[in-house]
């Protein structure tokens, strides 16, 4: 019975489209109603083949529902007004501050709105990125994109990375209209390990300053990937080492 539902969801992973949600709701009802009564009059092939359906239908299920949060084409590189907070480590970069926001509330009024986003808090003459934690609330302008990332033989695929993280849209802090702080933080367990590890992360960058590998010591102890340069991701690669970055968070 594994081995036929692990093939049904093998099967689906070479399908260029889903099959929709409906078709696989009823598809996973049928195909368990079949399997019980299969075994009984038409033996074990038949009871295989029944979860060979119920896994092409339970993985086409699972995807459906993970792709639908999305950005609708005509809304890309737009104004649009964002209330949420902010998520995991903020890390800044020489060309402003990349965060990961949770939307609450969208100016567009859209349904099935992607519910975490990447922005990019780029500074100005006249404008630099606040300092930004885990649970900060703002009101902000973004224009947003569909996740766009190379695919590059042999390197890391970042479209992939992006949806198993959740993020479904990328862009950049509009100044269009100015952002607002919002009074109370989000409050939650992963907020306050996000906290806790923004904290940890300080303190390691205070220490080490611009000691070499830095960006390696601190994404083992907090799992900020992020903090990794380029020359670091090539030699874990050639060293057979970056899986270890990758499984600890």
């Amino acid at each position: 019975m594994l081995l036929g539902f692990a093939l049904g969801v093998g099967w689906l992973q070479q399908q260029a489209r889903l099959p929709g949600l409906l078709l696989c709701c009823v598809a996973v009802c049928i195909a368990l109603s079949a399997g019980c009564i299969a075994r009984r009059r038409f033996g074990i092939s038949a009871f295989v083949i029944a979860a060979v359906v119920a896994g092409f239908a339970f993985a086409a299920l699972r995807a459906e529902i993970r792709l639908r949060p999305h950005l609708p084409v005509e809304y890309e590189q737009r104004d649009i007004e964002l209330t949420g907070f902010v998520r995991g480590l903020p890390e800044p970069h020489p060309q402003g501050t990349r965060f990961l926001f949770e939307v609450e509330a969208n100016g567009a009024g859209l349904y099935d709105f992607p519910k975490i986003v990447r922005l990019l808090w780029v500074p100005t003459a006249t404008h630099a990125p606040p300092t930004l934690h885990a649970g900060q609330r703002w009101t902000l302008t973004a224009r947003l994109k569909r996740p766009h990332a190379n695919a590059n033989f042999s390197l890391r695929d970042g479209e992939v990375a992006l949806l198993e993280r959740g993020i479904r849209a990328t862009g950049s802090v509009s100044l269009a209209r100015a952002p607002r702080r919002l009074p109370g933080d989000a409050i939650g367990p992963w907020l306050a390990i996000d906290r806790w590890r923004g904290h940890i992360r300080q303190r390691i960058e205070t220490v080490l300053g611009s000691a070499l590998h830095r960006g390696i010591i601190v994404a083992l102890a907090v799992g900020a990937q992020e903090s990794v340069s380029d020359d670091d991701w090539a030699i874990m690669r050639a060293t057979g080492t970056s899986h270890l970055v990758a499984l600890l968070w």
